[in-house]
């Protein structure tokens, strides 16, 4: 009462019995935090799925459009690493779930034809679209 009179219309947090209590609503603050933070990924979740389903449904026409790009072996060697490291720390967090991720060992080293490095430039910039909701 006394701070109530001291600081109108402040929201107080105090640690009782262990506990952060956010006095507005008699909900402990790391159990507010919490639903916040889920709440948040859900809403990434539901947009990466909007994103990947627009992605997909373009994906050909896309690829056409592309076809005549220069991309190099080394470039897309880089960003399927810088892909992979994203996906890596996104499931190490729990905020996504997917299979394994690797890079196929015969890959780095390798010369792609024009039409595979083509099919994995788009490849690679779809999958960083479809990521981009949970940064």
């Amino acid at each position: 009462d006394f701070l109530d009179k001291s600081i109108p219309n402040a929201e107080l947090t105090f640690i009782k019995a262990q506990r952060i209590e956010n006095i507005k609503n008699e909900k402990s603050a790391i159990e507010s935090q919490a639903n916040f933070l889920l709440e948040l990924i859900k809403r990434a979740a539901e947009e990466s799925a909007q994103i990947s389903q627009r992605l997909d449904s373009t994906f050909p026409a896309r690829l056409f459009d592309s076809i005549n790009e220069n991309i190099s072996s080394t470039s897309i060697n880089d960003r399927l690493i810088g892909i992979q490291r994203k996906r890596e720390l996104f499931m190490k967090f729990g905020i996504i779930k997917s299979e394994d991720t690797f890079i196929p060992r015969k890959f780095s080293n390798a010369t792609l034809g024009k039409e595979y490095s083509t099919v994995l430039n788009l490849y690679i910039s779809d999958a960083l679209e479809k990521l981009s909701p949970y940064e």
